[in-house]
C-alpha cells in the first residue's frame, strides 16, 4: 500500500489503488508532485519597497540599525482597546521607530499600570510595512456597530514625513479584515517584548 498517496490524495484515492490492484486492471497510481514540496525560486522583495528589504534579508547589521529605523515612513504605532459593559481587556500599547515601546494596562489585563520594554525592528518593521501593503491609512477612519455593549479597538500611526498622527477607531469589530488583521498583529508583537514595570 502506498502511504504517501493516502497523505497526498487522501482515502479516495486508497480505495481506488486498492480496487485496482484487486481487480488486476491498470490503473495509475498518481504520481505526487515533487516540485510542489520544495521552496519557490523567487525573490521576496520584489515589488517591496526598499526601506522594508531588510525584512528579507536576515536583518539588519548594527551599523546599518540606525538608518534602518530612519527610513520607516511611521515613528509611531499605537493600539488602544477600551472597556466594555463586560470583562473586556482594556489597555494601550505603544510602539516607537527607534525600539522603545510603553504598556499601560488599565483593566482586565494581567498587567496594570504602565511598563516599559523594546520592539525590535524587525516586528515593528512588519507592521510598517502590513500598515503599507494594506492601505489601512487610506480607508475609513470610523467603523461603528450599531449596538451598544462592545468594545473599541483604536489604532494611531504617526507619520514621519509630516508628524500627523492618524487615528482609526473600530467599534465592535466593523472595519475590514485588514484593520483587524493590524489590530492582532500589534497585540502579538507586544506578546513577545518583555516588560518591565515602570520606574518611579
Amino acid at each position: 500500500m502506498n502511504f504517501h498517496l493516502i497523505e497526498r490524495f487522501g482515502p479516495v484515492a486508497c480505495v481506488l489503488t486498492a480496487t485496482a490492484f484487486v481487480a488486476g486492471c491498470d490503473f495509475e497510481t498518481p504520481r505526487l508532485d515533487r516540485t510542489a514540496l520544495t521552496p519557490r525560486d523567487y525573490d521576496p522583495r520584489v515589488g517591496v519597497p526598499d526601506e522594508y528589504h531588510f525584512l528579507y534579508e536576515g536583518g539588519v547589521g548594527y551599523d546599518e540599525i540606525d538608518n534602518a529605523w530612519k527610513a520607516l515612513p511611521f515613528t509611531r504605532i499605537e493600539l488602544e482597546r477600551t472597556e466594555c459593559y463586560g470583562a473586556c481587556p482594556s489597555y494601550i500599547v505603544s510602539l516607537a521607530a527607534n525600539g522603545s515601546a510603553e504598556y499601560n494596562g488599565r483593566k482586565y489585563v494581567k498587567r496594570n499600570g504602565p511598563f516599559d520594554g523594546e520592539v525590535s525592528i524587525g516586528d515593528y518593521g512588519h507592521l510598517a510595512w502590513m500598515i503599507d501593503k494594506f492601505k489601512i491609512l487610506d480607508g475609513h477612519h470610523d467603523y461603528s456597530a450599531n449596538w451598544t455593549d462592545s468594545a473599541t479597538a483604536i489604532v494611531r500611526v504617526t507619520l514621519r514625513e509630516s508628524n500627523e498622527t492618524i487615528e482609526i477607531s473600530d467599534y465592535g469589530g466593523q472595519g475590514p479584515i485588514e484593520l483587524w488583521s493590524l489590530f492582532n498583529a500589534i497585540d502579538a508583537v507586544s506578546s513577545r517584548i518583555e516588560w518591565n514595570p515602570r520606574s518611579e
